[in-house]
């Protein structure tokens, strides 16, 4: 590379690498941080950082609280929750009508799960709706994304490619001189 190569690639300015690396698209997709908050919350868990005695870090489940679902339980609504909440539902295009639908087709089905089922997973009947309206709270949230297609749409303004020269390598050497010769 010649030196006045090396000077334009110093003054010229891209986001390429940004939209080549798809760290941002795994980050906007990841789906697994809100699913953890969920089953931290039936769980009555929270996660924490701790170091063993050679120094190393290590993540770690504390219990905070009573649970609120036993181990099948917690399994079957997390389970539930993975089909639900995943980066391919964000991805969908709803329109505000189907977006209300569905969420009050979820609302439903969870409150009948967990109606259905408070005695094997081990809920108490006083925090069933305490349950559901914590959940639902987190999808209704989750599925603002996809209506009228905004996640998608929100994508090509993150990976728009701007290019740009400096006034000061323009003035002094001028555009492309030396890289197109």
């Amino acid at each position: 590379m010649s030196n006045q190569e090396a000077e334009y690639q110093q003054f010229t300015g891209s986001n390429q690498k940004f939209i080549s690396d798809s760290s941002f698209m795994r980050y906007r997709l990841d789906s697994e941080p809100i699913l953890a908050r969920i089953e931290t919350f039936l769980k009555g868990t929270k996660r924490i950082m701790v170091r063993d005695p050679e120094g190393n870090f290590f993540e770690q489940e504390e219990e905070i609280s009573t649970p609120l679902a036993n181990r099948t339980g917690v399994n079957q609504l997390m389970n539930k929750l993975h089909t639900i909440i995943n980066a391919q539902t964000v991805q969908g295009n709803l329109d505000t009508n189907h977006y209300y639908e569905l969420i009050a087709e979820w609302r439903g089905d969870l409150k009948d799960d967990l109606i259905m089922n408070c005695s094997e997973w081990g809920i108490e009947d006083n925090k069933l709706d305490y349950i559901a309206n914590t959940i639902m709270a987190i999808v209704e949230t989750f599925f603002t994304r996809p209506i009228n297609n905004k996640e998608r749409d929100s994508y090509k303004e993150t990976m728009v490619s701007r290019e740009s020269i400096s006034d000061s390598f323009i003035k002094k050497k001028g555009a492309l001189r030396g890289i197109l010769q």
